[in-house]
């Protein structure tokens, strides 16, 4: 019977922390990136996919390219219709964010300006979107919109 010598103890350790060492580089292997959304309906869907507890409340039912509502909690069109897009009404928009897809008339520029000195923190425009409500919520859909599908 032949015995082999087994390797010396630092070719294995060598090797076990090789491995150990490739493990953060090959997480994002696992994941492919996604490009933003591009109209409301792709929008919709994947907040519902990636934030399952979210509620999407269309400003017009029917028609799914029409602006929306993203809601915490249930809430109904009436609850919702009466929002301001104010900052200084921001307070009254926990939990609530308003979604429209830009014009093809719109100015990025102009509407980033507008956004910046009239909207501060409860504003923002991600791809072709404009969105506006809760800062909280608004950077929970960012997320969702900009980074790595799971």
């Amino acid at each position: 019977m032949l015995l082999r010598k087994p390797l010396p103890l630092w070719i294995n350790v060598s090797v076990f922390a090789g491995a150990i060492a490739m493990i953060p580089l090959a997480g994002p292997l696992g994941r492919r990136p996604v490009s933003t959304p591009r109209t409301l309906t792709e929008l919709a869907e994947r907040l519902s996919r990636c934030m399952p507890s979210l509620h999407v409340v269309q400003q017009f039912p029917g028609r799914p390219e029409c602006p929306m509502w993203v809601c915490a909690r249930p809430q109904s069109r009436e609850q919702i219709w009466g929002l301001i897009r104010a900052a200084e009404r921001g307070h009254q928009w926990h939990g609530v964010v308003y979604c429209e897809r830009m014009g093809p008339s719109w100015v990025v520029e102009a509407e980033d300006e507008f956004i910046r000195n009239n909207w501060g923190c409860y504003g923002m425009r991600v791809g072709p979107f404009v969105l506006f409500g809760d800062p909280d919520l608004l950077q929970r859909i960012r997320h969702v919109m900009l980074d790595y599908e799971s």
